[in-house]
């Protein structure tokens, strides 16, 4: 029986519900599903406690790695960012020590000028290498994030269907009389308020980072 409610549940996180209702073959795994919470145990609910537990964490999981997506591209733009800024005050820096050296009697115009070139060869060196390095880090950064993307894009899909869950098991516990501690009572209200439109705009604002990124990697 338990072996038959568990495959249905995985069964139904395979069918996405469409956004404007239910597809054929989703109506068939939800009324199915609700025939088998029918006939679940007390042995057969405390152990689908234990699977939305997990996916509950997994739920969570997914907010974490957004908002470390999001930190991780933030960060490898502002390093970009700011090795140029650097760059520039370098260049900048170089060509003043230039003019004043220029104008100084115990160095000469022309050592002004010599030194002036190693200087400024160094500093274009330098910067190649440390922007190379880290348009680098950006690139495996925008791998991972789009690892994070794709979670997202599951648990859009998902969220339907554990609302629909946690309804049937609610009503499956009230049946047989059954306590839910405060853990399992939060866990299914947390997964009724999460918002289908919320981890849309998140996948939206990732992709729009991956733009900016690819700009940076491109310069």
């Amino acid at each position: 029986m338990f072996i038959q409610l568990i495959t249905l549940i995985y069964y139904q996180m395979t069918v996405p519900i469409p956004i404007n209702g239910y597809s054929d073959r989703a109506k068939k795994a939800i009324e199915y599903i609700n025939s088998v919470f029918d006939q679940a145990t007390v042995s057969d609910m405390n152990k689908i406690s234990a699977l939305l537990k997990e996916k509950f964490n997994i739920f969570q999981q997914v907010n974490y790695k957004h908002s470390n997506a999001k930190l991780s591209l933030e960060m490898g733009i502002g390093l970009i960012t700011a090795n140029a800024n650097n760059h520039n005050i370098l260049l900048l820096n170089n060509m003043n020590l230039f003019a004043k050296e220029s104008n100084d009697p115990m160095i000469g115009a022309e050592q002004a000028k010599i030194s002036y070139e190693r200087r400024n060869n160094a500093i274009e060196t330098h910067g190649r290498e440390i922007r190379r390095c880290r348009i680098k880090e950006l690139k495996l950064t925008c791998e991972s994030v789009k690892s994070v993307i794709n979670d997202l894009v599951i648990t859009v899909s998902e969220i339907r269907n554990y609302i629909e869950i946690g309804r049937l098991y609610k009503k499956k516990h009230a049946e047989l009389n059954m306590d839910m501690n405060a853990g399992i009572i939060n866990m299914i209200i947390y997964m009724e308020s999460m918002n289908i439109d919320e981890y849309r705009r998140m996948i939206g604002e990732l992709n729009d980072y991956l733009k900016k990124c690819e700009i940076f990697t491109e310069m």
